[in-house]
């Protein structure tokens, strides 16, 4: 990992609040129900995640737009945890900015491993 995204969890994680935004793209994603267990799903490429602290908003995009949803951080250790209250969904950013959401799609659970990194401002 390069010395800039170091710096950038590491300002993410003292403060988020005065940290930048970070975009998350999945690179596995698994689907798990009750009839399928979990099973390997096809990740569409136009879509990922962006979590501006400082504006405080989770955004989850595609090519067209993104819903923007307001998160309560927290911090575990060295992870970051943004859940969105009422939604049935979290992330988690490491110290090392993998990424891992999960979203609920009725009683579907989505799955998705990634990584993050700062956008430039």
């Amino acid at each position: 990992m390069n010395l800039a995204l170091i710096l950038a969890v590491a300002a993410l994680q003292a403060s988020p609040s005065a940290s930048p935004t970070f975009i998350c793209e999945g690179a596995q994603r698994f689907a798990c129900d009750d009839v399928n267990g979990c099973i390997d799903s096809p990740l569409p490429i136009t879509t990922w995640a962006e979590f501006d602290f400082s504006g405080n908003a989770y955004r989850r995009c595609d090519r067209t737009s993104c819903d923007d949803y307001t998160p309560v951080v927290t911090r575990s250790g060295e992870f970051l945890n943004i859940e969105l209250p009422g939604r049935a969904s979290f992330a988690k950013i490491g110290p090392d900015a993998s990424f891992t959401e999960v979203i609920t799609l009725g009683t579907q659970v989505m799955i998705t491993y990634g990584r993050c990194r700062p956008t430039r401002d």
